[in-house]
């Protein structure tokens, strides 16, 4: 089982918006839909790397 990078996947975004705090938050969305919401673009990138793992292994399961 391949792991796609959501670096590589378009459907994943990482975007600087105002979410609940006084200062922007780097928001991780999968096809517009909220993941989370974190102070560096690391732990951001973090979230949608932990979707993409999770719905990939949901994926290969579901395919065998």
């Amino acid at each position: 089982m391949s792991i796609r990078q959501p670096r590589r996947d378009r459907r994943y975004t990482i975007n600087l918006e105002y979410y609940g705090h006084a200062r922007r938050r780097h928001v991780a969305r999968f096809c517009g839909e909220w993941l989370g919401q974190a102070a560096s673009r690391t732990t951001a990138l973090a979230i949608a790397t932990a979707h993409a793992a999770l719905r990939n292994a949901i994926l290969d399961g579901l395919a065998r």
